[in-house]
């Protein structure tokens, strides 16, 4: 038998022999409870990601993951593999989720069971991300699921380790479960993030509760079914924008889930198609899933049947009378899951009323051209010549409307012989020619609204011409079904809820329905923002020739718990006679400024001279339905803090030292001290610093003045020179910089 050794040169024999990979192979060990994975070509690359995963393990019991728990060496000490958790007595989420294997292998799995696996799984990615780790390749057959449905992961040694230093991807990804964005990608060159694991995520938890995948169903008449990866690249779903999928006929459809849940899929599959950062996080899910737990109601006919307490009857039973099949029979023995139960409520004697269906909006689309059809007359010789051309046409492509119309319009002496069939074949064509010139008007100065509003389905849905359409109008209907919900949503009062589902691409729809002053007071009250000014940076206000220059410190925004975010905007506000209190107190647009954020905790801004000494107000602010919105408290900029600013630079010019200094406004320039220091950069008022020469005080305007010194022997290769002023309480109003690194060659 082979021996290995850990890190303390503890002896690990490897046993039998389990399983065998392209990349190694697992061996039981006589440790108990631990196996090992061997490695057949081992780099330094594995030992640096094996490394650190052993020094940082997520915050997960060991029976819930495989993780690596101590990196194996050979007797010469070279790296071979590691040990991890050996995950005895599971079943593959293959068996759990799939009903026809789930009544076979886990009888006992009710629906509450399979929310708590769900809950389970969600909470083992919410902790490897809470650790900067991404799984990257998320899939079925990396779960296993006891009896009480406690959840395992296994082979996690492909996910992503990042470091500031250096990135170890995860080369590999699954089918079905790979986010839009990455499919058909070199996956070995990207580095993922988090908001792409949430797809993966939402794949899972839908397989889980719903028992297909969600991008499975039936393809409508005329579509050719597409590929996994095709389908979620493309964004069709059941549920999804486009109509050319539908519920597989056994399908369960989404509306036995909780509300919670149903907006949470929609969300991700739908939002979070363009919008990766709109995907649920792990968090989020195990907070739906929980209430959807509490939402779970007992059959009063059968115990194994649980359904959402929003339905009026068990849907389970229901299904059992229209299809004669039972998803969760009885089972005498039904362990206890790992996690409690919340207690489920007894059933509600009036069930909620139905919602009203969407009526459905009628599309706005420019009426075609008319063609006036006489009585028919009895065609010639080069009308039937042209019938048949026109016959070739239609035969060869007849998709393709210009060459169409392009011959109807070389012909008008044979409008009144063609047959009603090619009549309604032009008139299809010009109405497509003339929807496209819509849609593209719409697509470069309108917005997606204008654009599903003119869409036609009925004559675009396969042709080709529409192809580059075909994903914003998806998405604009998405938006449609999306403003719905939050129009009753804010019609109802419900706050909260208007916070959660509002999205910056609904704006057009809340400008229509004059709703926007209704959105911006929900969330002037809910979110409650209060501002903070790092005041260890103290804003200045720079004058120039035909400008003012402003720095100043970026707003942060605090809420919930004394979290902090820096705000996306900064309004600035000018006054003549004092800084305004209020945005509103500026009139003229040319004392307004935003300023967006771009990463940095110093902010800058170049304000016109429309005023001779203006006066400040700064608020943190963030754009909303339309809108600028300031929030909290405002900064405002006083005389005190403007102060001139002088920049200077220093080079060797043959004989002469040439001192370059840029006054942004008249001032009087004070005695100016010439120092260096041999080998690094000085600072101010360097201790080490050799006196080289002494400007004097000067009066200049504001521009770029030069000045030459002579050289002398003190000005050596590798001194860095820099200027200081001879009184340092100078420096309390005026800035003096340097422009870049002053070094003499």
């Amino acid at each position: 038998m082979t021996v290995v050794f850990t890190q303390t040169q503890k002896p690990i024999t490897l046993v039998q022999e389990l399983s065998s990979g392209g990349e190694g192979v697992i061996w039981t060990t006589d440790l108990p409870g631990r196996i090992a994975k061997i490695y057949k070509s081992p780099t330094q690359a594995h030992l640096n990601k094996i490394s650190l995963m052993v020094q940082s393990p997520p915050a997960i019991p060991r029976d819930s993951i495989a993780w690596p728990q101590d990196m194996l060496f050979t007797k010469g000490g070279n790296f071979v593999g590691f040990l991890m958790s050996h995950l005895e007595g599971r079943l593959s989420l293959n068996n759990i989720y799939n009903s026809k294997f789930r009544k076979q292998k886990a009888p006992h799995f009710d629906w509450q069971l399979l929310h708590i696996t769900a809950l389970n799984i969600a909470s083992i990615v919410g902790a490897l991300h809470s650790k900067g780790y991404v799984l990257g390749d998320l899939k079925t057959d990396h779960f296993l699921v006891d009896d009480q449905a406690q959840v395992s992961l296994v082979d996690v040694d492909s996910i992503q380790v990042k470091t500031p230093r250096e990135i170890f991807r995860c080369p590999v990804g699954s089918e079905g479960f790979t986010p839009p964005e990455l499919v058909g990608k070199d996956l070995l060159k990207i580095t993922r993030f988090e908001e792409q694991d949430r797809f993966g995520l939402a794949v899972l938890l839908y397989m889980v509760l719903m028992g297909t995948h969600p991008y499975a169903g039936s393809w409508r008449d005329g579509h050719e079914p597409l590929a996994r990866d095709d389908a979620v690249a493309g964004g069709f779903w059941p549920y999804g924008a486009s109509s050319v999928i539908t519920l597989s006929p056994l399908a369960l459809p989404l509306e036995i889930l909780s509300p919670g849940l149903q907006e949470g899929f929609l969300q991700t599959f739908n939002t979070g198609h363009h919008a990766p950062e709109k995907r649920l996080k792990p968090a989020e899910w195990q907070n739906r899933i929980e209430d959807a737990r509490a939402r779970l109601m007992k059959c009063p006919m059968q115990s194994s049947h649980l359904y959402d307490q929003g339905h009026r009857r068990c849907y389970w039973c229901t299904r059992r009378e229209q299809l004669g099949v039972d998803a969760f029979p009885l089972d005498p023995a039904q362990p206890k899951p790992v996690v409690i139960p919340v207690p489920i409520p007894a059933p509600i004697p009036v069930a909620p009323k139905a919602p009203a269906p969407r009526p459905k909006p009628k599309p706005k689309v420019a009426a075609p051209l008319k063609i006036e059809i006489p009585l028919k007359i009895e065609p010639n010789q080069e009308h039937l010549v042209l019938q048949q051309k026109f016959r070739a046409l239609l035969q060869q492509d007849p998709m393709d409307d210009q060459a169409l119309l392009r011959l109807w319009d070389q012909h008008p002496d044979f409008h009144t012989a063609a047959e009603a069939l090619l009549h309604q074949q032009v008139r299809d064509a010009q109405a497509r020619t003339q929807l496209h010139k819509d849609l593209s008007w719409a697509l470069k100065h309108g917005t997606l609204k204008e654009m599903a509003d003119i869409w036609d389905n009925a004559l675009s849905i396969d042709h080709p011409r529409f192809d580059p359409f075909r994903s914003k109008i998806g998405f604009a209907h998405g938006l449609h079904r999306r403003w719905q919900q939050m129009r009753k949503t804010i019609l109802e009062g419900a706050q909260e809820e208007t916070l959660d589902l509002w999205d910056e691409s609904l704006t057009p729809f809340a400008l229509e329905y004059g709703l926007e002053k209704t959105i911006h007071q929900a969330f002037l009250e809910e979110m409650a923002y209060r501002t903070v000014f790092p005041l260890r940076v103290r804003p200045q206000l720079f004058s120039h020739r035909d400008y003012w220059q402003l720095t100043f410190p970026w707003p942060y925004l605090l809420w919930a718990q004394n979290k902090a975010l820096p705000a996306p905007y900064t309004l600035i506000a000018l006054g003549k006679n004092h800084a305004p209190t209020a945005p509103d107190q500026v009139t003229s647009g040319l004392h307004h400024l935003c300023v967006r954020y771009k990463g940095s905790n110093l902010g800058e801004a170049r304000i016109p001279k429309t005023m001779a000494n203006p006066h400040i107000s700064l608020w943190a602010a963030y754009p909303l339905c339309g809108k600028m919105v300031v929030v909290g408290e405002r900064l405002s900029l006083t005389e005190k803090t403007m102060q001139p600013r002088l920049l200077y630079s220093v080079e060797k010019m043959k004989n002469k030292i040439i001192v370059t200094l840029e006054t942004t406004q008249e001032m009087t320039v004070p005695r100016l001290k010439v120092q260096g220091v041999l080998g690094r950069q000085p600072i101010a008022f360097d201790r080490d610093a050799i006196p080289l020469d002494t400007l004097e005080q000067m009066e200049l305007p504001a521009g770029i003045h030069k000045i030459e010194l002579p050289i002398t022997e003190d000005y050596q290769p590798g001194l860095f020179l820099r200027l200081d002023p001879e009184d340092p309480e100078i420096l309390e109003t005026l800035t003096l910089l340097p422009k870049g690194i002053l070094c003499l060659s």
